[in-house]
């Protein structure tokens, strides 16, 4: 139970002109990559947005989590300084937060997302709809609910368009330990196989950052069922150098 609302380069990327100063004070290129079939970091966007969740999930259990994380102190603790990936953790609609990022990562933005998990150990989302149905089956449903529209994101004042969806199908997330928000989150006992996971959303990523500041404005709107709520973002990326 999860049912959480929180790409190389194709021809149907948008690249904005986009950089920061170098040593020699030229602004260096930089690129949103949002296609999920695109490689980047030797992984694709889509394979990168679920081991995005499973860095999450296997987050600190606590009122400020991966999934809730208003300073950005969780991402600092999460993302591995050797790791070609920086993951920026989720938080409340309007949180400003800034990331340390070291050069030579790149960093996945979850403008928004919906993610669900089911099987035995887990609390079902949809009671009583397995048996008939399958686990796989639940878990579709639930992201059917939920619709994203407005998708917005600027870097450092210019906006980028014709950004992509990404659907991972069916993935296992792991093994749910105890301590982690994946108790909280999927609603799971310790030792839960999360082996019916799946997430939908918007999950670009800044390929090519250099030195500076870049500021990363998001903004999203979810409906489920009928209700609609709208959540934005600013995140602040320093690259050090």
């Amino acid at each position: 139970m999860a049912n959480r609302i929180t790409n190389h380069l194709t021809q149907n990327d948008n690249l904005p002109g986009m950089g920061t100063d170098d040593l020699d004070g030229v602004r260096a290129a930089a690129q949103v990559i949002s296609n999920p079939d695109a490689i980047v970091d030797g992984l694709t966007i889509r394979a990168w947005s679920e081991e995005w969740l499973k860095a999450l999930v296997n987050s600190k259990a606590g009122k400020e989590n991966g999934f809730n994380d208003p300073h950005g102190e969780v991402a600092e603790k999460i993302n591995n300084s050797h790791s070609p990936m920086y993951f920026i953790t989720g938080a409340p609609s309007g949180a400003v937060r800034t990331f340390e990022v070291h050069a030579g990562q790149d960093v996945m933005i979850p403008i928004v997302g919906a993610t669900d998990s089911e099987g035995p150990g887990i609390n079902p989302t949809i009671p009583n709809f397995v048996p008939p149905h399958t686990f796989a089956e639940e878990v579709q449903t639930v992201l059917n609910s939920f619709a994203f529209s407005d998708i917005a994101l600027s870097v450092d004042g210019k906006p980028v368009t014709n950004l992509q969806e990404t659907e991972t199908g069916i993935f296992s997330a792991g093994i749910v330990r105890a301590g982690t928000e994946a108790v909280d989150f999927f609603g799971a006992v310790p030792g839960a196989a999360l082996a019916t996971t799946g997430q939908e959303g918007y999950f670009p990523v800044l390929d090519g950052l250099s030195k500076g500041t870049y500021v990363v404005k998001s903004a999203a709107t979810i409906t489920q069922f009928g209700n609609s709520h709208t959540v934005t973002h600013t995140d602040i990326i320093k690259v050090d150098g």
